[in-house]
């Protein structure tokens, strides 16, 4: 179950139009770690390829954008024309533009979109994949992230197709690998059929699934070879100069970074972001470190002071 969608409205700060703004060029701002958390976890997204962008602020075709990377956090400014159309609210699926929709299929927000006009396409595969067309005036660039899918959900075991309804010439809704855990509710139905509901992060399908086919007889050709009573014999071999013991632990051979990374190494450049864990680099002049950021928007090179352990500040 998905809790109530949170809407935010974004009050646009920016008086006049800025100019263009390029993907890597940094933001300015206080080195602040509690905004930059608090802003990492904003429910707006944005989607930059495969990417999900975390939108701290958006207006003028221009978005603030903010990342959470395995030991920083960094933001940047991204052009909406290199962002994808996506879904932007729940939205039925169609099989084909116009009509009814598909009974039972639900298009979850940020689900990219494809085509132009009226139309556009769908063709989600996280887990279970089903395509058709949505309605493009319920596309966009910015959405409101959902609650993740519970982690309770059940598997099938099997390769299912989800139908409208309990019979092989019903619609087709959507199909489902049997080793993904997706299914929320399973009941059983008539002949054999299954009720099914089942949901991943882009598609909830509500619908029917076919019973499993008959076992095939066994076959003459298919024996069955007992390994039990074999026993194999010998010594672990470790390469030469080695006794087989597990190295120790091995320090990093490059600096830790720490505090605000800036645009470049001197307290006056611009604050693209802060360091939240143990963040290597290279050494630079007077205490600096470089670190090569790998953002969703591309690579980016900022600068941090060098992390003193005890003995070093004393």
């Amino acid at each position: 179950m998905r809790s109530a969608l949170l809407v935010v409205v974004f009050a646009c700060s920016r008086p006049q139009a800025p100019p263009p703004a390029l993907a890597n060029r940094p933001a300015s701002g206080d080195c602040d770690a509690a905004m930059f958390r608090a802003q990492a976890i904003s429910p707006m997204r944005e989607r930059l390829g495969d990417r999900e962008l975390v939108v701290a602020d958006s207006c003028y075709g221009v978005s603030r954008v903010v990342a959470k990377l395995p030991a920083a956090i960094v933001t940047a400014t991204v052009n909406d024309h290199r962002l994808s159309r996506v879904v932007t609210r729940e939205t039925p699926l169609w099989a084909a533009p116009g009509g009814a929709p598909l009974p039972g299929v639900v298009v979850e927000p940020g689900v990219e979109v494809t085509g132009a006009g009226d139309w556009s396409s769908v063709a989600p595969k996280v887990a279970i994949e089903a395509g058709g067309y949505v309605p493009t005036s319920a596309t966009g660039l910015l959405w409101s992230a959902q609650p993740p899918p519970g982690t309770d959900g059940k598997k099938l075991g099997r390769y299912a197709e989800v139908f409208a309804d309990p019979t092989p010439t019903a619609e087709h809704l959507a199909s489902i690998p049997g080793s993904e855990p997706v299914f929320d509710r399973i009941d059983p139905g008539p002949a054999g059929w299954l009720h099914v509901t089942a949901s991943d992060e882009a598609i909830r399908v509500t619908g029917w699934v076919a019973p499993p086919p008959p076992p095939r007889p066994p076959s003459a050709l298919q024996h069955v070879y007992d390994f039990s009573d074999d026993v194999i014999e010998g010594d672990l071999v470790h390469p030469e100069g080695e006794d087989g013991d597990l190295p120790g632990p091995i320090a990093s051979p490059h600096p830790l970074a720490t505090g605000c990374i800036r645009s470049r190494p001197d307290d006056g450049g611009s604050v693209i972001g802060v360091v939240t864990g143990d963040l290597p680099g290279d050494l630079e002049d007077d205490g600096w470190v470089r670190v090569d950021l790998a953002t969703p928007w591309g690579p980016v090179t900022g600068h941090a002071r060098e992390l003193q352990d005890d003995a070093e500040a004393e």
